[in-house]
Parts: structure tokens; C-alpha cells; sequence
């Protein structure tokens, strides 16, 4: 036996075996990427404002999402709507969120989200949170979820209904 032989031992695996076991590594973890994002799109189905507040696991990379811009209709070309859509692999789309324009005394904008754009009036159900302008040339926007504006909570309302700044955008 030469050195070379027994500095390697008994190792039985060959270079095919070797990259055979780690296309079946690839190919498991394909697979429980598909099992997961096939779950998570039945979460959209059955419980939309669950899937909606649950974070996507780590080892998914991303959803196919895509956004689109409602100009139809009386007044909407200066205050559109917007629709959020998941994309499955299959091409089948699922709205996930959708936001109205408010209107606004500074001009900013200001933008209502929620699941169901027939029901996103002031603050109703299915209301998910607000995406607003911080500056006259919406280059700034920052996003809150679904709580009480600070300067409405009452004395002895919790502190937990308070809105919460979920995200600032800042385009440069």
C-alpha cells in the first residue's frame, strides 16, 4: 500500500459518489424549498391576513411578486390604486395586498394598505397599515403598521395599540 493510500484510510467514496451525494443534497433541499413555497401559498389562500404578517422562511430567497398600477375609472389617474400580486412558478397570481390613495391636506402621499381594496375606508377591516409620504416630493415614504396614531391614543388606551414605523424608504 503506498503512503498516499493510507494517509486516505478507508474511504470508500469515490469522486462520483461524492457529487452524486451532493446533487441529492441539491435536489432535497429543491425539493423542500418547492414543499415550503407550495405551503406558504396555501397560507395565501386560507388565511391571507396570516400569511400576510408571517415572515418568509430563510432558505426561500424570494417571492415573484409583481405590482400593478389601477388608473381606470373616475379620478384615478391622478389618485390610482395598487395591487400586489404572488407569483407561483405555475404563472397563477394571488393578490396578497392592495392600497388606496388618501387624500391629504399637505399633499403628501398617503396610501392605505390592506387585503381587499373594497374595504380599505378609513380604518375597516381588512386594514393592514399605512404608507405615507414624509416630504412634498415623495422621495421619502415611511411605512406603519396598523395602529393608533400617537396623537390619538387616549390616557389609558395600552401601549401596544400605538402604530409602530415599520420601514423608512429613501430614494436618491
Amino acid at each position: 500500500m503506498t503512503e498516499k493510500e493510507k494517509s486516505h484510510g478507508n474511504n470508500d467514496l469515490s469522486t462520483k459518489d461524492v457529487t452524486q451525494t451532493k446533487k441529492d443534497v441539491k435536489s432535497s433541499v429543491n425539493v423542500s424549498k418547492d414543499l415550503i413555497l407550495r405551503k406558504l401559498f396555501q397560507m395565501m389562500v386560507e388565511n391571507l391576513d396570516e400569511f400576510v404578517y408571517y415572515p418568509i422562511p430563510k432558505n426561500i430567497e424570494y417571492i415573484r411578486c409583481q405590482l400593478t398600477r389601477d388608473k381606470q375609472g373616475l379620478n384615478k389617474h391622478f389618485l390610482p390604486n395598487y395591487y400586489l400580486h404572488a407569483e407561483r412558478n405555475d404563472g397563477k397570481k394571488y393578490l396578497i395586498l392592495a392600497a388606496r390613495h388618501k387624500l391629504r391636506k399637505y399633499g403628501t402621499a398617503n396610501y392605505v394598505i390592506g387585503t381587499d381594496i373594497t374595504n380599505i375606508v378609513k380604518d375597516e377591516e381588512p386594514f393592514i397599515g399605512r404608507f405615507r409620504g414624509n416630504n412634498m416630493i415623495d422621495s421619502e415614504f415611511i411605512v406603519y403598521d396598523n395602529g393608533v396614531n400617537p396623537k390619538h391614543v387616549k390616557h389609558n388606551q395600552e401601549q401596544n395599540q400605538r402604530r409602530r414605523q415599520m420601514a423608512a424608504i429613501v430614494y436618491v
